[in-house]
Formats: structure tokens, C-alpha cells, sequence
């Protein structure tokens, strides 16, 4: 069960959304090697599909922090995203209340 989850909001200019699905795909995998990491799901906004939202769960262990190993594995994520970073609008962690 997830213990904490990460929300990113990306605005995706309309003719770069192909490229960043295909960078998406790519950089995923770098989350897979994560012990720490469960699942990722990206969704896309269908009526205004430039807005895109992508949510990450972290396991019992995880600790998501800016000095933690999986912050470093999510900003390489992100890196391999090409230069999406500046289409982030938003960059949360929660924790999951049970």
C-alpha cells in the first residue's frame, strides 16, 4: 500500500504532446528500478489536453525528500522528460491517511 504519492501538473504545449508521451514512456524507467517506487499513472485532461496530471506512489520506505535517493531518481524522471520541468505547474507529496 502506498505510503506517500506525488502529484506533478504539467501544461504541455499542443504540438510537443506526442514528444512528451514518447519522453514519458522513456523516463518511467527509471522510477521501475526505485525499490521504493509502486506505480505511476499519467492522465490527460480531455477537454483541455495540454493539462496533464501524473501520479506516483511510494511505498512503506520511501521518503521523498530533496536529499532522499528517490528524489534524485524522480528529478532524473523528470530530466529525461526533455526539458519539461518548465511545464510543471504544481509539485506535491502527500501521505497517505489510513
Amino acid at each position: 500500500m502506498a505510503k506517500m504519492i506525488t502529484y506533478i501538473r504539467f501544461r504541455v504545449i499542443q504540438d510537443e504532446i506526442e514528444q512528451f508521451l514518447k519522453h514519458y514512456t522513456n523516463g518511467l524507467k527509471d522510477l521501475n528500478n526505485l525499490h521504493s517506487f509502486l506505480s505511476c499513472e499519467l492522465s490527460q485532461c480531455p477537454s483541455e489536453k495540454e493539462n496533464f496530471i501524473l501520479r506516483i506512489c511510494w511505498g512503506n520506505d520511501s521518503n521523498v525528500s530533496l536529499k532522499s535517493k528517490d528524489n534524485a531518481a524522480l528529478r532524473k524522471f523528470l530530466d529525461d522528460l526533455n526539458g519539461y520541468k518548465e511545464d510543471i505547474l504544481e509539485m506535491r507529496n502527500y501521505i497517505k491517511i489510513e
